[in-house]
């Protein structure tokens, strides 16, 4: 209507702490809580199996990308934008919170308590180079092809400064383009009711890990069956309560991305951590003017 756009959640998924559950039993460990516990836990489980000298098991595992760097503020309580009305956003990136997030991240793989890459982390959970990381449920499915059942594993809220997670909110939305004549309206409309039919969306869910966006899933057979024995999409579910969406200006997409670039040049000793928050706000705001974004 107008210039406002409207959508429907489809798949939506939460960050929940991944964790080897063999491990963790064998150690004597609980999944950390907070973020104290969170470094005692990896520095526990991080080990030389063999003797050579050489880091065989990491106790923790996370990406230099953008998804763990919001992963990681937010559990600080930290938060990048704000609406502030009118299509305007307002930079709420604070520097203390900011540096102190990147700081704890660059110590984790200073301390080698943490197996540090830009790619997935399914695989070196699989083959049990890490002992956990924190990452999105969609994959759910790649964890278990990766581990091949060879140990029990399941999930854990994530852990934050508080002790309550915040995690990030991903996934995509159904849009009907407004351009569309009578009859493709039509089709979209039906397509996008079966797609939300709560029979259809608990089929979704318990088949990719992605948690239901229908409140009413929880009813059915499936859901029922689904979380009778398995207590993952449950903590999944509970984790949406405190759950941070992303914000939604037009340049979010190239936010993201320099995000991620910044945190990786710092976590790479390119950039100090106050250069690094520099270069986010002024990456943040140069393209937040460039859409018309920024308020004043």
């Amino acid at each position: 209507m107008g210039d406002t756009i409207y959508s429907i959640p489809f798949n939506k998924s939460v960050y929940t702490n991944y964790y080897n559950v063999d491990l963790f039993d064998l150690y004597g460990v609980e999944p950390p809580k907070t973020l104290d516990e969170l470094y005692d836990v990896a520095k526990q489980l991080t080990e030389d199996i063999d003797g050579d000298g050489q880091i065989d098991q990491y106790g923790l595992g996370f990406r230099t990308t953008v998804d763990d760097f919001q992963t990681f503020l937010y559990a600080m309580n930290g938060k990048v934008l704000e609406y502030a009305g009118n299509g305007k956003w307002k930079i709420v990136l604070d520097k203390e919170t900011t540096i102190k997030t990147l700081n704890f991240m660059h110590k984790l793989k200073a301390d080698e308590v943490a197996f540090v890459q830009g790619g997935y982390l399914n695989d070196p959970f699989g083959n049990g180079q890490i002992a956990m990381y924190m990452g999105t449920i969609a994959g759910k499915p790649y964890v278990e092809k990766s581990i091949k059942g060879k140990y029990e594993w399941t999930w854990a809220p994530l852990p934050s400064v508080d002790g309550v997670p915040h995690s990030p909110i991903a996934g995509t939305d159904l849009i009907m383009f407004a351009w569309a004549d009578k009859a493709q309206k039509q089709a979209a409309w039906m397509f996008m009711k079966f797609l939300l039919d709560k029979v259809n969306q608990a089929y979704w869910a318990v088949n990719t890990g992605y948690v239901p966006v229908r409140k009413d899933v929880v009813e059915t057979s499936q859901w029922k069956s689904y979380v009778a024995n398995d207590e993952k999409p449950t903590i999944a579910l509970n984790s949406l309560k405190t759950a941070v969406p992303d914000p939604k200006p037009a340049a979010w997409y190239d936010i993201r991305n320099a995000l991620g670039t910044i945190t990786s040049d710092f976590l790479y000793d390119k950039i100090t951590a106050e250069d690094a928050y520099n270069r986010m706000i002024e990456e943040i705001k140069n393209l937040l003017v460039e859409n018309e974004e920024l308020a004043e």
